[in-house]
């Protein structure tokens, strides 16, 4: 017979709100919970036994707390949604997906709505490296993404998708270019994966009207970079760059493009926090150096000057973001 080991949900925030009688509690985008009463003591003190490793038990008896007074504070945090627990949480079964083993690690982060909304999103892939494109196919079918289509070039892609992704080797900005102008049209968010010399390049997620766009990525890649007198070269017309890039011809490198990339896929599409929403992600394979650099909207920029005086208008509205909308508060 299996014994629960109640366990908080491991993203939840838990604050103090000036006084020891009320907890403030920030869940997934914007649940809130607002607890207050004179047990608010006792469950500070029991919170850190709520560990999935203690019964309800063993919890009353590290905290010291009568069993009674554990029982009624560990059934409110589960009737509030705040308690995680494996049996329940990965009960992904019905959505007739395989999650490859993610099941458990998903379920400590997801519910089965957010999960089931990446089974919604279409994402389109052009790419200009054969040998990175499977990898990142294979990691986005893992994280439960069905509708992925291929194509050739930014003008060979008909329908509509939730996000495209530009992949691309060397220096060769044309083909990023293209998906500017392609996708600011028509407000589609697009990521950019890109190799050069030693550096793999994951980011940013270009969303229209939102983030700053390629053309500012592009005027701020210098002072985006740690040491950026090195990278002068690149943009020396009369310097001639190198045609074989250390890292595209490492094999490994897509596998870490896939693995990169498809988890940032499904932090975008989920609600969790996604790093490369209007920065770069870069992994030096010699050095093993990385770094996220934000990309900052340049002042004036004659493609995205237009929405800098107005609010983005791209908001994230899938299945999650729209059933989790609002406070919860808890008298």
């Amino acid at each position: 017979m299996n014994v629960w080991r109640p366990m908080l949900k491991p993203y939840l925030k838990i604050y103090k709100d000036g006084n020891d009688d009320k907890l403030i509690v920030y869940g997934h985008a914007e649940q809130i919970w607002e607890i207050e009463g004179a047990s608010v003591v006792d469950l500070v003190d029991l919170l850190p036994h709520i560990n999935g490793i203690n019964t309800m038990e063993q919890a009353a008896e590290a905290a010291g707390k009568a069993p009674e007074l554990v029982e009624e504070i560990i059934y409110y945090l589960k009737d509030q949604g705040m308690l995680w627990n494996q049996e329940a949480d990965c009960a992904f079964e019905d959505l007739e997906m395989s999650l490859n083993g993610h099941e458990i690690f998903l379920s400590r982060y997801l519910d089965l709505r957010q999960v089931k909304s990446l089974q919604e999103v279409k994402i389109a892939i052009v790419e200009k490296c054969p040998q990175w494109k499977y990898d990142l196919i294979e990691g986005l079918k893992k994280i439960g993404v069905k509708n992925i289509q291929e194509f050739d070039d930014i003008t060979s892609i008909t329908g509509t998708y939730h996000l495209a992704v530009i992949m691309d080797s060397g220096l060769n900005g044309q083909l990023f270019i293209e998906a500017e102008e392609r996708f600011k049209e028509s407000g589609t968010p697009w990521m950019k994966i890109s190799v050069f010399n030693e550096e793999i390049g994951v980011g940013p997620i270009f969303i229209p009207d939102a983030t700053a766009c390629y053309k500012c990525y592009k005027q701020r890649f210098l002072s985006n970079r740690k040491n950026p007198e090195y990278a002068v070269r690149l943009f020396n017309d009369s310097v001639k760059s190198r045609v074989d890039p250390i890292a595209n011809s490492y094999g490994g490198a897509g596998q870490l493009i896939g693995g990169y990339g498809s988890l940032e896929i499904l932090k975008f599409f989920t609600g969790l926090p996604c790093q490369i929403v209007g920065a770069e992600y870069s992994l030096n394979v010699m050095s093993l150096e990385c770094t996220l650099s934000p990309v900052w909207k340049v002042p004036y920029c004659t493609s995205c000057v237009s929405s800098t005086d107005k609010e983005p208008k791209y908001i994230m509205e899938n299945s999650f973001d729209l059933a989790m909308k609002g406070d919860f508060l808890v008298d």
